[in-house]
């Protein structure tokens, strides 16, 4: 049922204490009830909605709802979040475009130096996108930069072993050929006094990650309303049914994934929508994802790490007992 608009000040209220925790997916949950109970467009509401979806991977949603807000009012953070978003997507270009057009707003304002930082890094990206090969990044500061890249890679048909990548020529050792952000992750960093005393359990010879157990919920409530999270996730394997192969541009959203500064929704979609159960998203997730932080072993027992995540291209690489390539997280 569709709340009234008394309920939209307590909806946002119920939000922000979601937010403060870091439950991002249950913020999202309140602030677009209190829009919907609001009935008219809150910069407030879509500034912290675009934030959250930054934070939890859902990012052409986040440059959605910053475009929204700044029509309301050109507000310095939400240009901020509009550009870091198109960086996210492998637009530094357009990031650049849209700091210089607002310079003025950033006039005297406290985040300016934020949108210096934030232009340098987009005009760095801008001379990397003419490039073929990406070759010695190997320093923290210029890795961190470029948030989406696919170099001289496809994927292939393997055989017995299923899809795997291969290089489309000859490479240099050093050379980068995939970077992507998370299409999804679930930070158990945020469930501190919550839900974080569940601990690792052994189950068959497997420890269970409990933080597997809040992206399957993540991406549960996403798929039903963003139909390009959904399609991608439709795309990777689940351990039984064989997928099709599929290129690098269905597995890493861009910003020509959906109508242009629309979000994501199923609603706006003219595509048949893809219908994900809870049990298909689990044995995705289990074959697919990536934790990070790692066992953190106590004097009696295993406590989790800090995130899964769920990166849709990088799962495509087979594991080899002769590995060629290495993979790093960057946070």
């Amino acid at each position: 049922p569709v709340p009234h608009g008394k309920d939209a000040l307590r909806l946002k209220e119920e939000g922000n204490a979601h937010f403060g925790r870091k439950c991002y997916v249950e913020a999202i949950r309140a602030y677009t009830l209190a829009l919907r109970a609001r009935g008219e467009t809150s910069r407030a509401l879509l500034g912290n909605y675009s934030l959250c979806c930054l934070h939890y991977g859902a990012n052409l949603d986040a440059v959605a709802a910053s475009a929204a807000s700044i029509r309301v009012f050109e507000e310095p953070k939400a240009i901020c979040r509009l550009a870091r978003g198109l960086m996210i997507l492998g637009e530094p270009q357009l990031c650049c475009d849209v700091l210089a057009t607002k310079r003025a707003v950033f006039e005297g304002n406290a985040i300016s130096g934020e949108r210096d930082e934030l232009m340098n890094d987009a005009e760095v990206c801008v001379g990397f996108i003419g490039s073929d090969v990406l070759e010695n990044i190997h320093s923290l500061s210029q890795r961190k930069l470029l948030s989406r890249w696919v170099g001289a890679i496809e994927s292939f048909n393997a055989g017995p072993k299923g899809r795997g990548v291969r290089s489309k020529t000859d490479l240099a050792k050093g050379s980068v050929v995939l970077i992507e952000p998370p299409i999804a992750l679930s930070e158990t960093e945020g469930l501190k006094g919550e839900r974080r005393d569940v601990l690792f359990s052994l189950d068959k010879d497997h420890y269970k990650d409990p933080s597997q157990a809040y992206l399957r919920q993540a991406i549960v409530t996403r798929s039903q309303r963003e139909s390009v999270l959904a399609k991608v996730v439709d795309n990777l394997y689940d351990g039984c049914n064989h997928r099709p192969v599929v290129s690098f541009d269905d597995l890493i959203p861009s910003l020509t994934s959906c109508s242009p500064l629309l979000p994501s929704y199923t609603d706006y979609s003219s595509e048949e929508n893809v219908n994900l159960t809870s049990e298909r998203i689990s044995a995705i997730i289990n074959v697919n994802s990536h934790g990070c932080g790692g066992l953190k072993e106590t004097a009696e027992r295993f406590t989790d790490g800090n995130s899964t995540c769920l990166f849709p291209a990088t799962s495509m690489f087979n594991h080899s007992p002769r590995p060629t390539c290495s993979q790093s997280r960057i946070v």
